[in-house]
């Protein structure tokens, strides 16, 4: 049975993952709504694995951590007349009626952005924004925290590179991948040999990772990726 991480105060692991995507979120934010000339006036960004929104002891998770970076540019985005769409989904039901709540607490009076709630399977809630992604003179921010590796497989892979303006974090376990590495589980979503997991440190399986989704896009496609790690207090980079 998979733990509750929101059922405790955040550990360091999950800690160090809220401050990294504020991190990022931070710098990504300005890159449109400070530029002069609006270029692209559709804003969307997506966590499709929100939990409740924080944890139960009040700890902001990421859907509050959205709304608390997109405050500063209000009036930026009523001003410019840009379009900002939030997406959060969260499959697990209880946690989804929490996560709708706090949000709904967090806007307080109409803000300038629309915000979509779901309690949807993965795969379903990812499908069915796809369009909406694929709009031109929009912007996308991806937000993918999963629990285990199944969900970012080879197709959902492929759907996200092949989306223009688009930017995206994900989280995968790779200790589940050198633990697990001949359970079906395992192998049917990551196709790694277990030769090469197996003399694989813990701490550099994210790069054999990293080498794996690289290997799956197309060759004649020019496209960025770059891995890190955490383990407790440590963060390691490439």
């Amino acid at each position: 049975m998979q733990r509750d991480l929101h059922a405790k105060p955040f550990d360091e692991g999950t800690r160090s993952k809220l401050a990294i995507f504020r991190d990022y979120l931070r710098e990504w934010l300005p890159v449109f709504f400070a530029r002069k000339e609006t270029i692209w006036h559709t804003i969307n960004i997506y966590d499709f694995f929100s939990g409740p929104g924080s944890d139960n002891y009040g700890n902001k998770g990421t859907p509050l951590i959205i709304l608390d970076e997109l405050s500063p540019y209000f009036q930026t985005i009523i001003d410019k007349q840009l379009i900002v769409n939030l997406y959060f989904n969260e499959y697990d039901k209880d946690k989804y009626k929490s996560l709708r709540d706090i949000v709904l607490t967090e806007n307080g009076e109409v803000p300038p952005y629309s915000c979509k709630i779901t309690n949807l399977d993965f795969k379903i809630a990812f499908d069915f924004e796809y369009p909406t992604m694929c709009r031109s003179k929009s912007v996308n921010l991806l937000f993918l925290d999963q629990t285990g590796v199944k969900h970012i497989n080879e197709e959902v892979f492929s759907k996200i590179i092949h989306l223009r303006q688009t930017d995206f974090l994900f989280f995968i376990s790779s200790s589940t991948i050198k633990r697990f590495v001949d359970h079906p589980s395992i192998s049917q979503y990551i196709k790694l040999s277990s030769e090469d997991i197996e003399r694989t440190p813990y701490h550099k399986i994210h790069r054999l990772v990293l080498e794996y989704y690289k290997s799956l896009i197309p060759r004649n496609k020019d496209y960025y990726l770059a891995s890190f790690s955490l383990k407790k207090m440590q963060v390691y980079m490439d």
